[in-house]
């Protein structure tokens, strides 16, 4: 039962005495169980699967300090070492979407006109799939009834049409982020695919974009939203900086996560292991002019 791989994480469990940390560990071939031993003392067991998380009930050691442990599975043992993590914090996930007006569809469809489409909008998308408009209504109303609600809106392309149309909601949305329970991300109009264009269309989005959120809606973008483009210019960040910016956010280009793992060099059944990354999850993205921005 060879061990692939043994991954320290941050992730608790309940357990008899309060929470207990998890340790991942992953195998080919699973079968019996999977032990962790502390100085030669057992300190978690579970079952063995492709991917087995062992509760760590008897972890000995302060939060903040390294625990050296020894991973058993079968016949094969594997050392590692365990940063003591601190119980106790609660991970928020904050409400999101993202539509790609004028690529896949136009901006009409995906803000309000899809549902008039009828049978043929339902060959094309999926049934929880709903339009940009009929989203924010979703999480305005939601806030309305729960006051604990919170939510990132992120393009402009859809963001300004919904206010042009429904004045009514204006108030709210501005009192929403004033209080920070709605924030607003971005920076930009819309995720500008900037190897494709010129760099005054890219300042331009960032006028537009910016002035909107700032001017209008009262927000203050710090995070530049380029989740979903094909191509990063190089300039980019150093305008994004220019633009007041702090920040930026990609899940496509040359490093990301869907490449390793839908490719590797030896290639499995299903997706690969985005452990694989070419490129760290967080750097400094810079500029030929020398500035940028943190990016993930």
């Amino acid at each position: 039962m060879p061990i692939s791989a043994v991954v320290p994480t941050e992730r608790f469990v309940a357990g008899t005495d309060g929470p207990v940390q998890l340790l991942e560990v992953r195998l080919d071939a699973p079968s019996g169980d999977v032990e962790v031993l502390q100085d030669g003392r057992l300190i978690g067991r579970a079952p063995a699967g492709a991917v087995t998380e062992v509760p760590l009930e008897q972890l000995a050691g302060d939060p903040g300090e390294r625990a050296a442990v020894t991973v058993r599975a079968g016949a094969e043992e594997r050392q590692a070492e365990i940063l003591i993590a601190e119980p106790g914090w609660t991970v928020w996930m904050i409400s999101h979407f993202h539509y790609d007006p004028v690529w896949w569809n136009t901006q009409a469809a995906y803000t309000c006109t899809w549902d008039d489409l009828g049978e043929e909008a339902q060959r094309v998308r999926a049934a929880f799939q709903q339009t940009g408009f009929t989203l924010v209504r979703e999480h305005l109303a939601t806030a309305r009834r729960d006051p604990d609600y919170r939510f990132v809106l992120a393009e402009v392309d859809y963001l300004k049409p919904y206010w042009d149309a429904h004045p009514e909601e204006r108030d709210h949305l501005r009192r929403l982020v004033a209080e920070g329970r709605a924030e607003i991300v971005g920076g930009t109009y819309n995720e500008p695919n900037t190897n494709l264009t010129t760099a005054e269309t890219t300042a331009r989005n960032f006028v537009y974009g910016a002035g909107f959120q700032r001017s209008v809606l009262g927000a203050d973008p710090q995070s530049a939203w380029q989740l979903d483009v094909f191509g990063h210019d190089p300039q980019f960040p150093g305008l994004a900086a220019a633009a007041g910016l702090s920040s930026s956010s990609w899940a496509r280009g040359p490093f990301h996560q869907w490449g390793p793992m839908m490719w590797t060099h030896e290639p499995r059944e299903g997706w690969a292991d985005p452990a694989v990354m070419q490129f760290p999850a967080e750097f400094e993205w810079l500029s030929p002019s020398g500035a940028g921005v943190l990016t993930h």
